[in-house]
């Protein structure tokens, strides 16, 4: 199965800071190593994929500098195809400041440089079975008019027959995505989207269903979401494990070729997921990517609801604490019902 994974890249910096800081005038505040990371939906959750054994295709938009080059040679030796990443002369690579401390959640300083131009002009939904996009937030050029860019692209590829999926990121009120009505462009978006694993606090950011983070509003989100037109979501929560909320069977029907032979097995389920164990915390950053991944890895391999929640969560776990993913691969083929 052709997977492919399009949207945000961009490299992640991550100073080591051992306790929460603030910013002083004239002040020095001693701090860690600084270490280089690829990040973004496309690194992450391509990269994922690819671990696990998927064909995966990566499309997205680098600049021609240091950073660009430093996520080309990772994406390199991970053997995956850089022919539709487009290297633009005139842009800066996308990067992050992630501060991460052991006492206070993560946070991000981003710079959405070069993935501000992404198109998506390149994805041939043709020759996919799936294709994921990620971070719409950040790819500025997709949310002019309103953000009709972003709704054709969905439209494009659905038409063509791909099982489309889509994950968000918590969205800054003070950039263009800020300006957005976001409940009017999802229930645009969303009957041409098949799979969608957001977050809560993706969802709170644009506000989608209320500004509530419980429980309660986890699910009436989900539930939300898949009434306005969405086949498939996953909501994480966090250490609460994640909310998975399937359609009918009719809307499984048409979303696409990764989806459409699940339409009997995956219609009308929902369930809380509960989070796999964490023995040792070595970062959270990307887990959330690859939660998505194991969600799609576990679609691709015909593996019913609750096993593919779960499996993305045992991805999303192992991604936390620093494992590899090719481990995972064999367990989950040992479940599924197809490959």
């Amino acid at each position: 199965m052709q997977i492919v994974v399009a949207g945000n890249i961009c490299v992640d910096l991550l100073p080591a800071i051992p306790e929460a800081i603030s910013i002083s005038p004239g002040r020095i505040t001693g701090i860690g190593p600084l270490a280089f990371q690829p990040g973004g939906c496309v690194f992450n959750t391509g990269t994922a994929l690819s671990a696990l054994g998927s064909d995966v295709d990566i499309v997205s938009t680098i600049g021609d500098d240091y950073l660009g080059t430093l996520l080309s040679d990772a994406l390199a030796r991970r053997r995956i195809d850089l022919t539709h990443v487009e290297v633009r002369k005139d842009l800066r690579t996308s990067y992050s400041i992630v501060i991460e401390t052991l006492d206070m959640d993560r946070s991000f300083w981003h710079h959405a440089g070069a993935s501000s131009a992404f198109t998506g002009h390149e994805i041939d939904a043709t020759c996919a079975d799936l294709v994921h996009l990620g971070y719409p937030s950040v790819l500025t050029d997709l949310l002019m008019q309103g953000a009709r860019p972003l709704v054709e692209l969905f439209s494009r590829i659905h038409d063509a027959g791909a099982t489309t999926s889509m994950d968000l990121c918590v969205v800054d009120p003070a950039s263009p995505a800020g300006e957005l009505d976001w409940k009017l462009v999802m229930d645009r978006l969303l009957p041409n989207v098949d799979v969608l694993s957001p977050s809560i606090d993706d969802l709170t950011s644009i506000a989608y269903n209320g500004v509530g983070s419980g429980d309660s509003d986890v699910v009436s989100n989900a539930r939300g979401l898949v009434d306005a037109g969405a086949a498939i979501v996953m909501i994480s929560a966090g250490e609460r494990g994640s909310f998975l909320k399937s359609a009918s069977y009719e809307r499984l029907s048409a979303a696409g070729r990764a989806v459409r032979p699940l339409s009997a097995e995956w219609a009308d389920f929902e369930s809380w997921i509960p989070a796999a164990p964490i023995d040792k915390v070595v970062t959270t950053n990307g887990a959330g990517d690859t939660a998505t991944a194991g969600l799609l890895y576990g679609i691709a391999t015909g593996m019913t609801p609750q096993q593919a929640g779960t499996f993305a969560a045992r991805a999303a776990s192992a991604k936390i604490q620093g494992k590899r993913l090719e481990s995972l691969e064999r367990s989950a083929v040992s479940h599924s019902h197809g490959g």
